[in-house]
């Protein structure tokens, strides 16, 4: 008797182990998934896919409100190996500023935007994110199953609860090693329209829409990334010159007009552009290209730099940009630690010509060029409004007799011949002593809101004021290209730089 109950009790002992170990399935890994509620279905179906294909892995989902999810991994303290929420904006927004237990440690520093979640049915789209917490317990099987998630397996299960995948998979952060095959990795900028734009780690593929960008980008080595550029960069003569590659680039269009069949087919990583039109750059958007946008029009002589630094950001040429910023900076310093000292008297009064010689130009960087260079513009007070055409306005003849301007820039020697040519500005004192001066124009006017004029900068400069400036500006110039355009300019060239002989053509409104 003693015996059978010994052996009952071991019996029962071992199915007690037994229905213990097949209970627990020690054998059998289990990694946490926290999501939010709305994604709990999709997710319910592919945890059973990924636990059909990994027979030794075991997916607890917990859906939640994002309310509480927060709550729950940061003030709670639980442990998630990944997290999936149908609006990623919680990420870096919520989790981003979270700090990993008893440590000032980010909770988390990636997230990945893989789906578009349409909740409603009827357009309420939310963009899904995903991210692996830095205290996850099992980071090779956290890696797998975002795998899972953005792969075909998971493409197909989220479109078959009406979401729709974003391929590529956008990346954010440090993403791991392991993913970077599947997710792109992106960042955000943001640019001078206060817009936020996504856009690719690395930018391969530029489009330029507007002169003054196409010459910044190949003034910091960034021509190879170029695939479409502006039109009237393809008509700049020296600019060609110094870049001949352009030749063979299509061209797409202008702040005003594109070509959209020709944007699609480049399908670059992204456009460059002014902030107006508005509705242009809606457009682009729409069809799924990332747009930059800078204040050309905007822009003085001080704040040309960190123009051309952004679009070093952009196109990931940040240490070409700090370069000819930082040469920029250090001239234009040189310039105004000596006109900021100059009386009103010694400064001479001067009327910027462009046309026939009745139109002056308004842009701001000219504007300010004729400031720090130190001299009293005529035409000052005349108003142009950024973004409501080309930034030229007309002035009469008989504005110009009162002024009588004893310096006369011309934009270029078609406006200086139609000057002295016309007897009506015999009188002007510039005209009669023949201080009418081309303004030098090189891959654009040296006058112009682009590398070039801290070149025009130097030589006005040094045109009104002898005696103060003694740049040598054949040297300079020369430097200028060789450095910045790898371009070795020879002297006969100079020489038709210097006299304005290459044409200079002002962004136009079509």
């Amino acid at each position: 008797m003693k015996h059978k109950t010994i052996a009952v009790v071991m019996a029962i002992i071992c199915i007690a182990v037994v229905s213990s170990i097949i209970y627990t399935r020690p054998w059998v890994t289990k990694i946490t998934i926290y999501s939010t509620e709305g994604l709990e279905s999709p997710l319910m179906e592919l945890k059973k896919k990924f636990e059909s294909q990994n027979p030794f892995v075991e997916v607890r989902l917990i859906a939640c409100s994002a309310q509480e999810l927060i709550a729950k991994l940061t003030a709670e303290g639980e442990v998630a190996d990944v997290v999936v929420v149908e609006d990623y904006s919680l990420i870096p927004n919520m989790l981003y500023k979270a700090r990993l237990p008893g440590t000032t440690e980010a909770y988390v520093d990636w997230y990945a935007k893989f789906a578009y979640f349409n909740e409603t049915g009827i357009g309420n789209q939310a963009i899904c994110g995903l991210t692996i917490p830095r205290n996850t317990q099992h980071l090779s099987l956290a890696i797998e199953f975002v795998k899972f998630v953005v792969g075909e397996d998971g493409r197909s299960t989220f479109s078959a609860f009406g979401s729709s995948p974003i391929v590529p998979v956008q990346g954010f952060g440090g993403i791991p090693d392991e993913l970077k095959a599947l997710i792109k990795e992106m960042r955000v900028l943001v640019d001078q329209a206060g817009r936020e734009v996504i856009l690719p780690k690395q930018v391969n593929k530029v489009v330029t829409l507007i002169p003054m960008s196409t010459v910044i980008v190949c003034s910091i080595d960034g021509k190879e990334k170029l695939v479409g550029i502006d039109e009237t960069s393809s008509s700049s003569e020296f600019f060609l010159k110094v870049n001949p590659e352009l030749k063979e680039l299509p061209v797409v269009g202008t702040p005003w007009k594109i070509n959209e069949e020709e944007l699609l087919r480049l399908n670059p990583d992204v456009v460059i552009t002014l902030p107006e039109p508005a509705k242009l750059v809606k457009r682009m958007e729409e069809l799924g290209i990332p747009v930059f946008c800078l204040n050309m029009q905007r822009v003085e002589c001080k704040q040309l730099p960190e123009i051309i630094r952004l679009v070093g950001t952009v196109i990931g040429k940040e240490e070409q940009s700090l370069a000819l910023a930082t040469y920029y900076e250090e001239k234009l310093e040189m310039i105004l630690n000596v006109t900021s000292e100059l009386p009103k008297g010694e400064k001479p009064k001067v009327f910027l010509a462009i046309g026939e010689g009745l139109t002056t130009h308004l842009a701001p960087l000219t504007l300010s060029i004729m400031r720090i260079a130190g001299m009293q513009n005529v035409a000052e007070n005349i108003s142009w409004i950024p973004g409501a055409g080309p930034p030229v306005a007309e002035v009469s003849m008989e504005a110009l007799l009162k002024w009588d301007p004893s310096i006369i820039l011309s934009f270029d020697r078609y406006t200086k011949s139609a000057i002295e040519s016309d007897p009506r500005f015999a009188g002007i004192d510039a005209v009669r002593n023949g201080r009418i001066y081309v303004i030098p124009s090189g891959c654009r006017s040296w006058f112009l809101p682009e590398p070039e004029s801290i070149l025009g900068l130097m030589w006005v400069a040094q045109k009104l004021h002898p005696d103060k400036f003694t740049f040598d500006l054949e040297k300079e110039a020369k430097e200028f290209y060789s450095r910045f355009f790898g371009y070795e300019i020879s002297d006969e060239e100079l020489s038709k730089v210097f006299g304005g002989e290459y044409k200079a053509v002002i962004l136009e409104v079509h």
